[in-house]
């Protein structure tokens, strides 16, 4: 290699050669530690990926029930006119009106409650549940792909 095709030093004016043994062992522990660290934000990273991915396809065969609104089952006791108590099923659900205002409504479903309407309000929760589980991965995904980005750029790394 002649001295016009020559690599930049990346350590820029330090000299090389007048670095003591045991400095250069400091740094190389250094070195192996960075990469380590490296090799394990890359691979949760790929973790989170997968994570996401799967949670994806769970939320894409969920139905959404009840006009996806947060619904919930209550039994609750009534009284009649001579003063007897009675319980029913009730569908308890969160509705917005078009001021923004959320309140709680109550539909009546009897004294017994059908199987599709207990899987949907369970679909639902479950869909609740996955939505949120997903948001916080995302959340950690961006995070750790800016923090990448960041070493990457430090190193002066285009590909990892």
């Amino acid at each position: 290699m002649t001295e016009q095709n020559k690599a930049p030093n990346p350590l820029g004016n330090i000299n090389v050669e007048n670095i003591e043994e045991k400095e250069l062992a400091d740094v190389l522990q250094l070195a192996g530690k960075a990469y380590n660290g490296i090799i394990n934000l890359v691979n949760r990273i790929k973790e989170l990926e997968k994570r996401i991915n799967e949670i994806a396809k769970e939320i894409a065969e969920i139905k959404i029930h009840y006009d996806g609104k947060p619904a919930w089952i209550e039994f609750k006791w009534v009284y009649n006119k001579l003063k007897k108590k009675y319980y029913y099923y009730y569908l308890r659900y969160i509705d917005e009106l078009p001021d923004g205002r959320k309140i709680k409504r109550s539909r009546y479903l009897g004294k017994a409650v059908d199987k599709e309407l207990r899987e949907a309000i369970e679909n639902n929760r479950r869909l609740r549940r996955l939505l949120k589980l997903q948001r916080m991965y995302l959340e950690e995904y961006e995070r750790l792909q800016k923090r990448l980005e960041k070493i990457k750029k430090w190193l002066g790394i285009f590909e990892l």
